[in-house]
């Protein structure tokens, strides 16, 4: 694993700051992990580490700005990209977005103010640029700018590739004399073929800025291109993810990629600056305290629900103890309350092996009633079934924690039938050494399933056959099969992410 997604992990333990953004009755409390902030910001890096009044309080005032925009800047901190569906409730997305890059030039937020422009640009491929609103927000942006340059550069693909009419002109040039002119100037020096509106987004790193103290500039861009084509920070993923070319060398043909990030099920906006609960977790040596915004673990488990609002002792200090559950797991599901999916790049496997890691979140969404994550974490199992056979030793460990009439059983069971068809020999029968009541169920689901169900992507092709789908803040069926299909929680995105209707009696 490497060093980055370990203090991902980490990040989600450490340290809070407060952040008071706004003035008077409209200012915010934002109350955000300290790590994050440092490493996306030299701003903030420096005013809670140098020394200043803000170091000793670890608290900040943004007089200044925008709490909206701040709250997208936090709901990015915890999902390492620009959403559409974290935005889309905006008034003037592209308002909003000038405003967001103007923010993080501001504040020294390198990455985002690139994936401001990835995301303008996709979004100018399918919406008119709005002149009154670059007529705003052009004077504002240095004219060296990445944005500044994008937005000049889309304006002139737009004027020829939907032909302007005097009446568009004479609206642009209502903005300042010196954008006029450098638009014109611009214009002059591209070639014919720069003629459609998705030229500049083609080639989106030539407008990024790509810099870091450990990395080269090309290794940045390589990066930021891997992004962008598997659907990273783009306002439509069925329109945008188009082959990313070098700058100068024109492609013209285009081609869809896989957008295996796309989800349109993410933390809520108001649920970034709300109230937090600190959550207590493990025994000692090994204790952890986690810092947690209380909607998100209220919208996710029924325990929390009732722990935090129901009038009891943790109600009114917001504050809960988990001696009996593992930091480790805590920090795979908090990563997961903010990302919205499993990563396995994040998944800490420690003393543990990776399945025997996911049989223990499922146990803990089980135990704490978090049905997504028990329904995510069974995605998980069954893609990773597809290349890895079931590690026995684990099932053996984790059947006595778990129902036998629970869908998770039923999972191991029917994957463990599938090996079994799919080759097992004498030895591999003989060395089987599980529960003798597992092997009873296992046995009564030989004969009792079809002769057809014997390829290893059965399970997983009817995934949802072994969710629990229904209920308040659960994922429908259909939702959920549009993230599967999407890449979402699956050991390996290349394998066939189609589904189908589970197709056997059960």
């Amino acid at each position: 694993m490497s060093v980055r997604f370990l203090s991902r992990r980490a990040s989600i333990t450490g340290p809070f700051a407060e952040i008071t953004v706004g003035s008077g009755s409209s200012a915010v409390v934002f109350n955000l992990p300290k790590e994050l902030l440092c490493n996306s910001s030299t701003y903030f890096k420096a005013a809670l580490n140098n020394g200043f009044s803000e170091t000793a309080t670890q608290k900040i005032a943004l007089e200044d700005e925008d709490p909206e925009v701040f709250r997208t800047y936090a709901v990015y901190l915890f999902q390492h990209e620009l959403r559409r569906e974290s935005i889309e409730a905006i008034n003037c997305i592209e308002r909003h977005l000038f405003q967001v890059y103007i923010f993080a030039d501001k504040r020294g937020i390198v990455s985002l103010a690139n994936d401001v422009v990835t995301m303008i640009s996709s979004y100018w491929i399918t919406e008119c640029i709005d002149l009154k609103i670059t007529k705003k927000f052009l004077a504002l942006l240095p004219t060296k700018c990445t944005l500044y340059e994008l937005t000049l550069d889309n304006l002139i693909l737009e004027s020829r590739a939907h032909g302007w009419e005097p009446t568009d002109w004479e609206v642009f040039c209502s903005h300042p004399t010196e954008i006029v002119a450098e638009l014109f100037r611009r214009e002059q020096a591209f070639s014919k073929s720069f003629d459609r509106t998705s030229h500049c987004f083609e080639s989106i790193c030539h407008y990024h800025t790509h810099r870091g103290e450990d990395k080269n500039e090309e290794q940045e861009r390589t990066k930021c291109i891997e992004k962008t084509t598997r659907g990273r920070n783009l306002w439509d993923v069925y329109h945008c993810t188009y082959e990313q070319v070098e700058w100068g060398r024109r492609c013209h043909t285009s081609q869809y990629l896989w957008t295996g990030d796309f989800t349109d099920h993410l933390p809520s906006r108001s649920a970034i600056t709300g109230p937090t609960a600190q959550i207590i977790v493990g025994s000692k040596p090994n204790i952890k305290t986690f810092t947690v915004h209380k909607e998100l673990l209220c919208d996710s488990s029924t325990y929390f629900k009732a722990a935090l609002n129901n009038g009891i002792v943790e109600t009114k200090e917001q504050t809960i103890t988990l001696d009996d559950e593992d930091p480790n797991i805590f920090t795979t599901f908090v990563l997961w309350l903010y990302e919205s999916k499993l990563n396995t790049d994040v998944i800490y496997m420690g003393h543990e092996t990776f399945q025997g890691h996911l049989f223990n979140l499922y146990v803990f969404a089980d135990k704490r009633g978090i049905v997504n994550l028990a329904n995510d974490t069974t995605t998980m199992l069954a893609s990773c079934w597809l290349s890895e056979f079931v590690e026995l030793s684990e099932v053996e460990r984790v059947v006595p924690l778990i129902s036998r009439s629970g869908k998770l059983y039923k999972l191991i069971m029917d994957n463990l039938l599938l090996e079994m068809r799919g080759g097992w020999g004498a030895d591999d029968l003989k060395n089987i050494d599980l529960p003798k009541e597992m092997l009873i169920d296992l046995l009564s689901r030989i004969t009792l399933s079809p002769a057809g169900f014997d390829t290893f992507n059965m399970c997983f092709q009817s995934i949802c056959h072994y969710h629990f789908h229904g209920g308040q803040n659960v994922l429908s069926e259909e939702e959920c099969v549009r993230r599967v299909e999407a890449g979402n929680n699956v050991f390996d995105p290349e394998v066939d992410l189609r589904q189908k209707v589970w197709g056997w009696d059960d």
